[in-house]
């Protein structure tokens, strides 16, 4: 589990301004958004499950998990495999680059095109018995 003031510097050291902070005092639950000249970021705890989300700045309400994205550009098969915040922000260091060219405004369509497409597939592997269409 990450310190929020971890967090916070680790983001700003990549260049991300703080937008909003949500703090619950007694359970230490946190929501903060964030955001570069290339994308927004939600990052979130709740009750020990904690997540890295991103979105365009010209789609902001559409939100896409950082494991999705890291599936995406691997191209991987297993959708539903947990992703731990230390090992989703050594991830995000490594290919912030990349991962901002498929949010940036020229590609971005395509791109939500497919992590749409993906987080289909992943209900479906997470929840094969049920009818998710």
């Amino acid at each position: 589990m990450q310190n929020r003031g971890e967090l916070l510097n680790f983001f700003s050291s990549l260049g991300f301004v703080l937008e909003t902070q949500r703090i619950s005092e007694s359970f230490g639950d946190y929501f903060l958004i964030m955001h570069s000249s290339h994308l927004r970021l939600r990052v979130s705890s709740e009750k020990l499950f904690e997540s890295v989300e991103i979105s365009s700045l010209s789609d902001r309400n559409n939100w896409f998990d950082l494991g999705l994205v890291k599936s995406f550009l691997f191209q991987e098969s297993k959708l539903s495999q947990p992703f731990l915040i230390e090992n989703a922000l050594v991830f995000f260091e490594n290919y912030y680059s990349e991962i901002a060219s498929l949010f940036d405004d020229e590609g971005y369509s395509v791109t939500r095109s497919k992590l749409d497409a993906l987080r289909n597939e992943r209900a479906k592997q997470m929840f094969p018995n049920s009818s998710l269409e």
